[in-house]
């Protein structure tokens, strides 16, 4: 059997359970323990209001001594409240369905929580091989999460309570209507709440231009960073007081030193992770600033779909019209083609509302998601195969920004990454380049399939796009995940889905 059909077996038969968790009292202590954090403080599982005092705290009460500690409402979560959980160690309680907790799945590796977008793809690989409950389990987190945390988090730890994730939840719901028709209403409900509370209020609805933004709140240095991620941008405050960076930092969280340019960086930062794309050239120091065409094209795909499913069951949703969400969507394409279009060089770039103008320094594979929206123009996705794939498409596939200068950020050039991958194949697909979209897929699916080799079946969260001997060990800050065991998640789904559509 060749590396491919292999790794595609391994997959359908062996990775997604391996991937699989879920907080029983048999399993929920391993679940608190952090690999990201180093503490020897007691953990503790944080419940939202809604399970205080329930069968829910009664079930784990009694588990191996357990800690359960309640959090406030979420309109509660102040940037002093934010800062405080997140240096308690432990994680947040997800959704139980007849008094037992629903399962859910993780990225793999050190990753041992419930992550943002990273499920959305799992999700999809999952209905692939049809797993359709597993892929239920995350849907139904998803929703518990909007509820009860106030957005579908980064990840449910502590430390994530201000961050959320690109948002996918309109799309996974249809992918799933046909096999749970009665929960679909109740999930596009889940998508019409994160639509109105989370992305089209302030601070992630940007008034001057009527897009939105990633905009995480908090305050402080992010806790789960690898030591010594910051010192670049600490040691020169550090100096400045005359104080190792240690002691600054803890004088800056503290409140006992004020830095308010400081505070702004960490307010780009910890929105550049609520993105998903952590790190990248072109969110460090400005990504709050900027509207951005990934998340304003998951934001009409939301628009659409919500369209669809009212006008599908009419009946479901009262106080709601197809027209008023199909005229939301139109207004967000003119906006996107007013402010993110760029007619001159055929591509899709952010807008940098401080500057108003484009944020063009570095060119994103997330230009074509307008596509897998489908809320380009037939015109503009000819522009982007001319004039976007030659500066992003490698032997590998596409890579996640365009070639700059080597700063050892994971979402630049030369990594490329799964999601990137998928979204840009079905944009080309929905647009008629099937050719091109087959040939971005050959390339990733063979440089996959060429780690996998050479590493004795390990699959990673991401590639060099370069045509070099070990595509896997391309070299970024956090290393690069990976495992024979369970793969990773996205990655295993983005191959299932690809092996299955185009190598078949």
């Amino acid at each position: 059997m060749d590396a491919g059909a292999g790794l595609r077996e391994s997959i359908r038969n062996r990775f997604w359970r391996k991937l699989e968790r879920v907080l029983t009292k048999a399993k929920v202590e391993h679940a608190l323990r952090d690999s990201k954090r180093h503490t020897d403080e007691q953990s503790a599982l944080f419940v939202p209001p809604s399970q205080k005092d329930t069968h829910v705290t009664e079930y784990y009460k009694d588990t191996h001594e357990i800690i359960v500690k309640c959090l406030p409402e979420a309109k509660d979560y102040t940037n002093d409240f934010l800062y405080k959980a997140g240096h308690e160690p432990g994680i947040l309680s997800l959704a139980f369905e007849k008094d037992r907790p629903i399962p859910f799945m993780i990225p793999g590796c050190r990753f041992n929580e419930f992550y943002g977008w990273d499920s959305y793809f799992i999700a999809r690989g999952l209905v692939q091989d049809g797993y359709y409950d597993m892929a239920r389990g995350v849907i139904k987190q998803f929703a518990f999460e909007l509820f009860n945390y106030g957005k579908i988090l980064n990840a449910n730890r502590p430390y994530y309570l201000g961050r959320t994730q690109p948002p996918f939840v309109s799309d996974l719901a249809w992918a799933l209507e046909p096999i749970f028709t009665n929960e679909f209403v109740e999930w596009i409900n889940a998508a019409i709440f994160e639509y109105n509370t989370v992305w089209m209020v302030e601070p992630r609805l940007d008034l001057s231009t009527g897009l939105s933004r990633y905009y995480a709140q908090g305050r402080g240095v992010p806790p789960e960073v690898e030591e010594h991620h910051f010192d670049k941008e600490l040691a020169p405050y550090a100096k400045k007081y005359n104080l190792t960076i240690d002691e600054f930092v803890h004088k800056y969280d503290m409140l006992e030193i004020e830095e308010p340019e400081l505070d702004t960086f960490f307010l780009h930062d910890r929105s550049l992770r609520e993105s998903g794309h952590d790190v990248t050239s072109r969110f460090v120091y400005c990504c709050a600033d900027l509207v951005t065409v990934d998340l304003n094209s998951l934001l009409y795909k939301y628009e659409m779909d919500i369209c669809r499913a009212i006008q599908a069951y009419p009946d479901s949703f009262p106080g709601e019209s197809a027209k008023k969400w199909r005229d939301r969507a139109k207004r967000r394409k003119k906006l996107m083609n007013e402010l993110l279009w760029d007619d001159v060089n055929g591509v899709f770039y952010d807008y940098d509302i401080k500057a108003k103008k484009p944020h063009n320094r570095i060119l994103s594979a997330t230009t074509f998601w307008p596509l897998w929206a489908g809320l380009a123009t037939q015109e503009q996705a000819a522009r982007l195969v001319k004039e976007a794939l030659p500066r992003l498409e490698g032997a590998g596939g596409l890579a996640s920004t365009s070639k700059l200068e080597d700063n050892g950020w994971q979402w630049d050039y030369p990594a490329c990454w799964a999601p990137h991958q998928l979204l840009a194949w079905e944009g080309l697909e929905k647009y008629g380049y099937h050719q091109i979209a087959e040939r971005l897929a050959s390339k990733w699916l063979n440089q996959v399939c060429k780690s996998y080799k050479i590493t004795d079946g390990v699959v990673y969260e991401k590639y060099d796009v370069r045509d070099v001997p070990n595509p896997h060990a391309v070299m970024a800050e956090y290393g690069n995940q990976g495992s024979s065991e369970s793969g990773f998640g996205w990655t295993n789904a983005v191959f299932a889905i690809g092996w299955d559509k185009y190598c078949r």
